[in-house]
This record gives C-alpha cells, structure tokens and sequence, in this order.
C-alpha cells in the first residue's frame, strides 16, 4: 500500500511540476512578460522593481526557479482589477461560493444518481429502467448554458419563483446546483447502472441468492461496491468540474465564485489571477486523482498494493 500511495504521490507532482512550467512559458510566449504581469500605464521605474521582484532581470531558468519559489508560498503578485488584494486573496474571497454550490450540486448527484442507478440495474428493461435511461439521455445532451437560460426565462422571469442570479440565499442555489449537477447524476446513473448489472451476473452474486440472502442485502452489500468502480472513477472528475471547471454555470448565473473570477479576470487581462487560478485548479484535480485513487484500491483488491498484485 506504501508503495501505491508514494507513486500516486509522485505522479501528482511531475503533473504540477508540468503545469507550472506551462504557466511560466506561456507567460513568455505572449511577449515581455513585464507587459504581461503590469498595467499598460505603470511608470518605468515601477516596472524595473517589479521585474527584480520576481527574478525577470536574471537568466530564464533562474526565474523559474523564483517563480516556482513563490508559488509554494501562494505569491502570484498583486491582481490588476482588485486594489490593494493579492492574486490569492483573491480566489480564496470566491473559494467558498464556488464550494457551497458544488456541495449543493454533490448532494443532488448523490442522492439522486446513486438510487437511480442501483434501480435502473435491479429493474432492467421495465419502467423505472426505462425513465432513468431517458433521464440520463437528456442530462448528457443538454448543454448547460441553454439549461441555465431556459430554467432563468421559465422560473426567473415568467414564474417568478426563484432569484435569477446571484448568491442572495437558500432560493438561489436552485436552478444553478441543479444545471451543473445534471449532467454528473446522468453519468452516475448509467455507469453505476452498468456496473451493477455487471456484478449482479457474477458468480457470487448467484451463490448468495441460493444461500437465501434477501435481494436488499444482495444489491448493496454484495453488488454494490464492486459496481462503484467505474462511477467513483467518474466522481473525481465531476467533483474536479464542479469545484474549478463549472465557470459556465457561474457565468449565466452570475455565481461569485472561481469560474466566473476566471473568466473576469481573462477579459481583463488580470494576468496574476489567472496564473494562480490555473495552478489552483492543477492541485485540486492532482489531490482529487490521489485521493480516487487510494478509494479505488480500497474497493478493488486487484489493485496493486505493495507492488504485488492480489489474485481475483
């Protein structure tokens, strides 16, 4: 187990290590990076100290070296279009808005694409197979920011039911955490759905029916589990887009949080922010892979542990 987790460790890191390389070229590509990390209208002299600050005055790789010191430190610089606020103050102003409404959107997935999935499998081909199915097409084929819009003209506009944007209470995390939670319950559904049709045809699943186990305690504790694979794989990659990648959501909604700084902060050139968002969002997805991948060898004793494969 050692050994499994120091490698996912290690893999996480050279994916940082690429990203912030990444960050440090492009940031070069577009020209000086000076005229890059500075307003348009910052005096000569201002612009010198800020290029000793950051090591721009010495040679490339030494900046890198500087750049990736302070990055560790969570110093991007000073954002352009927030006075007197750090890049990272920043984000970490619109962390939590960002965290509640993936909370809100884990919870509806949970709750709903977990038991549709388990139903769909043990009633396959009737009815509540079928609507799940149904469910789970039209949540993979809507693009959210048309569902964003309808549901605003429908509830906001005509119905007056719920607010149209903005974080203004419980009523506004609504039609948002719904949108973007859409498309992660359709997923859930059908790979759990296919996954525990899967388990259910196995061997033991069939010795257990004959041992007399109730169809309850065979769904979910000897179905169940072994089905998780496949979607919990798919949940690290939900959670990663409802915490760093659902900056459409956010932007019809007009969420406050990460997304929609991103997407301001491109259109205003607020380079430093979008720096430290990029790097932010890397080591959510790597700690996110890590974290999936202990749970994945936790539920697959085929996993590699120790470096010795355990026999099916």
């Amino acid at each position: 187990m050692g050994r499994y987790v120091l490698t996912s460790i290690v893999r996480g890191l050279l994916t940082l290590f690429a990203v912030s390389l990444i960050v440090f070229v492009l940031a070069r590509i577009s020209g000086d990076p000076i005229a890059v990390l500075t307003p348009s209208d910052m005096s000569k002299e201002d612009r010198a100290a800020v290029a000793a600050n950051w090591g721009l005055d010495k040679p490339i790789h030494e900046q890198y070296v500087v750049f990736v010191q302070r990055a560790l430190q969570g110093d991007f610089g000073d954002s352009f279009t927030v006075s007197q606020a750090t890049a990272t103050e920043v984000i970490w102003s619109r962390f939590p808005a960002t965290l509640r409404l993936a909370g809100a959107a884990l919870l509806l997935i949970t709750i709903a694409g977990v038991p549709l999935g388990v139903l769909a499998a043990t009633r396959r081909g009737k009815w509540a197979d079928r609507s799940a199915r149904f469910l789970a097409l039209i949540g993979q084929s809507i693009p959210e920011f048309w569902l964003g819009l309808v549901a605003i003209w429908i509830f906001a506009v005509r119905l007056r039911w719920l607010p149209t944007s903005g974080d203004t209470g419980p009523s506004s995390y609504v039609m948002p955490s719904i949108v973007v939670a859409l498309f992660g319950i359709a997923a859930i559904l059908r790979l759990l759905r296919s996954g525990m049709l899967e388990t259910l045809q196995a061997e033991y699943i069939k010795l257990a029916r004959l041992q007399g186990f109730s169809p309850t305690r065979i769904r979910w504790r000897h179905a169940f589990k072994p089905a998780l694979i496949a979607p919990l794989t798919f949940f690290g990659q939900v959670f990663v887009h409802l915490i760093a990648g659902a900056t459409v959501t956010e932007i019809v909604f007009n969420w406050p949080g990460v997304g929609l700084l991103a997407f301001t902060s491109a259109a205003g050139r607020d380079f430093p922010v979008v720096q430290a968002i990029a790097l932010f969002t890397a080591a959510i997805i790597v700690a996110t892979n890590i974290t999936v991948d202990l749970l994945y060898a936790w539920i697959d004793p085929r996993v590699r542990l120790g470096g010795k494969a355990v026999a099916g």
